[in-house]
């Protein structure tokens, strides 16, 4: 089995932070890959509290309230978007599902093209339509982009090469401010 990852989960170190201490052989990837008939875009949403006991800090100290911006993917005709595929143990699912909570897991083994060979089924996520309405209807001034969130999206493609950086870098900005978020636990 294998997972499409095209955002963070592109970036091996992101990836393993999900699986409870267990490691991605090198033989397993990452490995670049393109996704055929979807597209890259800005359109997930997610609420600064999905985390309980924890809340987002910005760069000043204050509190953020507020969605956090991240990449998903929309369908469409003569689209693409690059990443990157890895050989999975399915037992890493469940985590993964965790992680990924504004997504549903979809098989795209049709879609994906990868220069290294690869046997069996291969699925990515694919944002929640209540992920995709929740940014659509929100106020773009309480919506931020972590640049943490850019930094490691960045470095994941490039351990893949120029030519998957340079797909990245064909993707639209973000359409959000960036800011320096970090994660806090909530001390009673």
């Amino acid at each position: 089995m294998y997972l499409f990852g095209y955002g963070s989960l592109v970036n091996r170190n992101s990836f393993e932070q999900s699986l409870d201490g267990a490691r991605i052989p090198p033989e397993s990837g990452p490995f670049a890959a393109r996704l055929n008939g979807w597209a890259a875009t800005w359109n997930v949403g997610s609420p600064s509290d999905r985390r309980p006991g924890y809340r987002w800090v910005d760069e000043e100290g204050q509190i953020f309230h507020g969605l956090l911006a991240f990449w998903g993917i929309e369908a469409g005709t003569d689209l693409y978007c690059y990443g990157a595929i890895y050989r999975i143990n399915p037992d890493w699912l469940h985590n993964l599902d965790r992680r990924e909570g504004s997504y549903d897991r979809v098989d795209v083994t049709d879609s994906v093209e990868c220069d290294q060979p690869f046997a069996g089924p291969v699925q990515t996520y694919v944002p929640k339509p209540e992920s995709v309405e929740r940014l659509r209807l929100a106020n773009p001034h309480n919506v931020v982009v972590r640049r943490s969130y850019i930094d490691v999206v960045r470095e994941g493609f490039r351990t893949l090469g120029h030519e998957a950086l340079d797909e990245l870098h064909k993707r639209p900005a973000p359409p959000f401010r960036v800011a320096d978020l970090h994660l806090e636990r909530i001390v009673s």
